[in-house]
């Protein structure tokens, strides 16, 4: 899309002043673009990007209440599709991740998720939905072992204390500031049971390389035993009743790479050789991390 043409849409629903520079947003894995451009003119920097109706309900719901998300100035249609205009947050992302930086982020998810705790209304992708598109998964695990920790990840699922979690919380959909932290690009993410959001955020990082994503066994650690104690405590759920409601959840993230290596008949290699020996290996204790 040309830029004087993103132009206009951003200027439908924010003044602009003349002139202004358009960037387009590259993926963080490299070899392409997001549909997402930075916008630059005198007065401010925004982001304009090409919204999913999960993640333009979300941003309509919340309204810019809270600093965890960026500012949301508005939307515009183009060509029957919707376009968000946000603030530009300028920062770093959790791809290799600090202690500092890891409590930032915690903090920033602990009040999030706090003030939406218990909440029955539905914000974004509804959990029946997103319970819906996890349970795909079962026809491309057929291992009867792994297949009865789904079932009890299921139980727990329909079961466990919910709460607003962004469900593609990776690394890099998480950016920290001097001024705050925020997570970006809410495509996915409800009202959805509250283990959601930090184990997709820990499970998927690796000490050694194995992953895109690097974090230390000690970090990991460290936050699982932060998010309970300054949240989870003070909701009357027990430590070990905590543990296991993120083993489960654990178990579920490890299966991705399984599900979609299968499902696209990828062959195998060592991303998945390590999600396949992690799996193999909690199965006997139900210990995934």
């Amino acid at each position: 899309m040309k830029d004087a043409t993103l132009l206009n849409i951003a200027k439908r629903i924010q003044p602009l002043l003349s002139p202004a520079s358009v960037t387009r947003m590259p993926w963080e894995e490299g070899n392409g673009y997001y549909s997402a451009w930075k916008i630059t003119d005198g007065q401010g920097t925004y982001l304009l990007k090409a919204a999913s109706p999960n993640e333009l309900a979300i941003y309509r719901r919340l309204n810019n209440l809270s600093d965890a998300l960026p500012r949301f100035y508005g939307t515009a249609t183009y060509y029957k599709k919707d376009y968000i205009l946000l603030e530009f947050i300028a920062g770093h992302n959790l791809m290799r991740c600090t202690r500092q930086d890891l409590v930032r982020v915690l903090d920033a998810m602990i009040a999030l998720q706090d003030a939406y705790w218990g909440t029955s209304k539905e914000i974004g992708e509804s959990a029946a939905a997103v319970l819906q598109s996890c349970q795909k998964r079962l026809a491309f695990l057929p291992e009867i072992d792994w297949q009865a920790v789904f079932d009890q990840f299921l139980d727990a699922y329909l079961t466990l204390p919910r709460t607003l979690c962004h469900n593609d919380l990776l690394p890099f959909n998480v950016i920290v500031s001097d001024a705050r932290t925020v997570f970006i690009d809410w495509e996915t993410g409800g009202i959805l049971p509250y283990p959601c959001m930090l184990v997709r955020l820990l499970a998927h990082g690796s000490e050694q390389g194995e992953t895109p994503f690097y974090i230390t066994k000690a970090d990991k650690a460290f936050a699982i035993q932060y998010y309970y104690s300054h949240l989870i405590q003070g909701k009357g759920i027990s430590r070990a009743a905590y543990r296991q409601a993120l083993e489960l959840f654990w178990f579920f993230e490890l299966t991705e790479w399984i599900y979609v290596y299968r499902k696209y008949r990828r062959p195998p290699d060592a991303l998945y050789d390590h999600y396949l020996h992690q799996l193999q290996a909690g199965l006997p204790t139900r210990s995934f991390f």
